[in-house]
């Protein structure tokens, strides 16, 4: 989903069915209440995530702070475009 999307908010993830299999190993054990997740990727394929997290309450995301983490994570995956880039023609392996 993350990879499809590029970006997941949840602002409530102890009723949020898509998050069900992470739940009980993760979510609850740190008590977070909502989420936002970035995919870092590299020509389509995910090296990473960001992610944000609010403990102990719910909260919801405004779109202004969603647009924000979207523009900083695509400035962030041009990057590391580059930097493979900058590596395949230098003949180097490259790794995040």
């Amino acid at each position: 989903m993350l990879a499809r999307q590029g970006v997941y908010v949840s602002n409530d993830t102890p009723s949020d069915p898509n998050l069900e299999p992470m739940r009980a190993s993760y979510l609850l054990l740190g008590l977070v209440e909502a989420l936002m997740d970035a995919a870092i990727t590299i020509n389509g394929v995910v090296v990473g995530v960001v992610c944000c997290e609010e403990v102990g309450r719910r909260r919801i995301w405004l779109q202004i702070k969603v647009t924000a983490m979207m523009r900083s994570i695509a400035t962030v995956n041009v990057h590391l475009a580059r930097l493979q880039g900058d590596d395949d023609r230098a003949g180097l392996p490259f790794s995040v």
